[in-house]
């Protein structure tokens, strides 16, 4: 029988109801390690889904200033570990890493390290979308050694509480980051609650482009694309062909056209609010 994972602490920051949490926590039975930072909203199962999953709960105030929410467990919570792996409770563990995170520690020297991306693949419709596009994300990471930048994004609507799309960055030059090989995956449970949600993210995504708030990504090559998509008046169509054709989206048939929509959708509201933002500023001048 398999030792649980005992050396990384898994953290979910959540806030109101989470309908696919405990499809979240089930995925994550090797952790031993299991935090949960909660924003209430009238809800008490959460704290209930704890207890019974052996987690341990806290709930998080926001006060309209940084720290935000990652950053403040990273800061505040009791943590067993050094090693965080921050999950969303929409997010599900797969066996093939969880088997590469218990061999962590003998295929990595993790003194040299701060933290380690970790693909995701989108499910949408039940079937995993491992063409078409997939997000990488610093999740994985040292609590001494990354840390979320202030990016002066408290003005924009759209996050609130809670950090943006943007990664952690290194504290100083000791460290790495690495790349691990197998998904995380990411669960649509609706395409309509799917663009919705990401109606509010465009508003805080267009509000940083119009600032030129983003930091730096600590890729180079992720840093200069995502650069140049943010200014290619084209961006929208431009993420539907690289989704759809260049990254073979079509090889999932109905969702795979679905998923190219859904993306090119989310990058024309950012242009469109982005528009409007810039319209607005030069009128108030």
């Amino acid at each position: 029988m398999k030792q649980n994972i005992t050396d990384i602490s898994v953290l979910i920051v959540t806030r109101g109801a989470c309908p696919l949490l405990e499809s979240t926590l089930r995925s994550l039975k090797a952790f031993k390690y299991i935090y949960i930072c909660h924003t209430p909203n009238g809800e008490a199962h959460i704290r209930n889904l704890a207890e019974c999953y052996d987690c341990s709960y806290s709930e998080f105030s926001w006060g309209g200033q940084y720290p935000k929410k990652r950053q403040w467990c990273l800061n505040h919570l009791n943590l067993t570990n050094d090693w965080v792996l921050m999950i969303d409770a929409d997010e599900q563990m797969t066996p093939e890493l969880e088997a590469e995170l218990r061999n962590l520690q003998r295929k990595y020297d993790l003194t040299r390290y701060g933290g380690f991306f970790i693909r995701g693949h989108y499910v949408l419709d039940k079937k995993v979308m491992k063409y078409g596009f997939s997000n990488n994300k610093l999740c994985l990471m040292h609590r001494e050694r990354m840390r979320y930048p202030v990016v002066e994004d408290i003005e924009a609507k759209g996050m609130g509480e809670i950090e943006g799309h943007y990664q952690p960055v290194l504290v100083g030059h000791k460290f790495k980051t690495g790349q691990l090989k197998n998904p995380i995956l990411h669960i649509i449970n609706d395409s309509d609650e799917w663009l919705d949600k990401h109606d509010n993210y465009a508003e805080w995504e267009a509000f940083m482009v119009t600032r030129r708030l983003h930091p730096k990504d600590p890729v180079p090559v992720r840093n200069l694309l995502k650069n140049f998509a943010r200014l290619f008046p084209f961006s929208p169509q431009l993420v539907f062909l690289h989704s759809y054709f260049l990254r073979q989206g079509f090889r999932h048939g109905k969702q795979g056209l679905v998923w190219s929509k859904m993306r090119y959708h989310y990058r024309k509201t950012v242009r469109r609010k982005t528009y409007q933002n810039r319209l607005k500023n030069r009128n108030l001048k």
